[in-house]
């Protein structure tokens, strides 16, 4: 019995860390340079559980008549369970 009660206390406080980078390239001329990142999520459900989320979206450069477009966003970081905390540092940026 004893186990099983170290073994719940271990899970109640594990901790998650999830790190998401997204790199977009290079376009230049007529090209098109698309970088997409985002929709990442992470969860702190048992009791007393930490949940850590770092998140990098960058994108490139276009020349010419080039675009470049960066997309991020629609991050998630919950903090469900008591005594549970969640933090979150979220880049998105285009050159």
């Amino acid at each position: 019995m004893a186990a099983t009660t170290a073994t719940r206390r271990a899970h109640s406080v594990a901790r998650r860390c999830s790190r998401s980078p997204t790199l977009g390239g290079t376009a230049s001329g007529h090209g098109l340079a698309v970088t997409r990142g985002g929709y990442n999520t992470n969860l702190a459900a048992g009791k007393f559980s930490q949940a850590d989320q770092q998140v990098l979206t960058l994108g490139g450069t276009a020349s010419g008549r080039g675009k470049n477009l960066v997309f991020g966003g629609q991050n998630q970081n919950k903090a469900m369970g008591f005594g549970s905390s969640a933090s979150q540092q979220v880049v998105t940026a285009g050159q």
